[in-house]
């Protein structure tokens, strides 16, 4: 994975970007190389060093919250990839699939917004959900911590994400926080 962001960056050096002001395609090399320096460079470089390799190399402790931290910049470089991913997705799909099933089954505009608007909302609730538990995890599910309060740290892994999305569904869909506490 490290070998993959490392080739992002001279990947990152060729790639065109569109200059909103201008509303133009810059394609030239030093333009490019110049625009990515002054931006995402520096993030990428962090989250391309091999932080996982240099702690089991020095022996060092992994669990420790400094190392933790250090490692959040891949996060970073995961929703850029899922973004591509999903970007790539679309692109593939195009005019053919998505409007053969939008055709097949005689799907409104309104219904269509209202089925993306569900499909986001759960996405959320599912984000959410994840952030919630990590941040619990983060505190190494000490005493202040929901985990901790509801007693779910035996459970299993599933029973734990549905505590989880029903925190950050009861949150998103109504007022206050329910029955479990934060």
């Amino acid at each position: 994975m490290d070998f993959l962001f490392f080739c992002d960056i001279f990947v990152n050096f060729i790639t065109a970007y569109e200059d909103l002001e201008r509303n133009i395609l810059i394609l030239n090399p030093k333009e490019i190389a110049k625009y990515y320096i002054g931006g995402w460079f520096a993030l990428d470089v962090a989250a391309t060093f091999p932080v996982d390799t240099l702690v089991e190399s020095l022996g060092l402790e992994s669990s420790s919250k400094e190392l933790k931290l250090a490692r959040l910049t891949r996060m970073y470089r995961l929703i850029r990839a899922v973004r591509l991913l999903r970007m790539a997705k679309i692109l593939r799909l195009g005019n053919t699939g998505l409007s053969k099933w939008i055709e097949m089954f005689q799907l409104e505009p309104g219904f269509m917004r209202l089925l993306k608007l569900g499909f986001f909302l759960v996405f959320l609730i599912h984000l959410f959900a994840c952030v919630w538990f990590y941040l619990s995890q983060e505190a190494d599910f000490n005493s202040d911590t929901w985990a901790y309060r509801s007693s779910i740290l035996d459970e299993d892994a599933f029973s734990q994400y549905i505590v989880s999305i029903y925190w950050a569904a009861q949150t998103a869909t109504t007022v206050g926080f329910g029955d479990i506490l934060s």
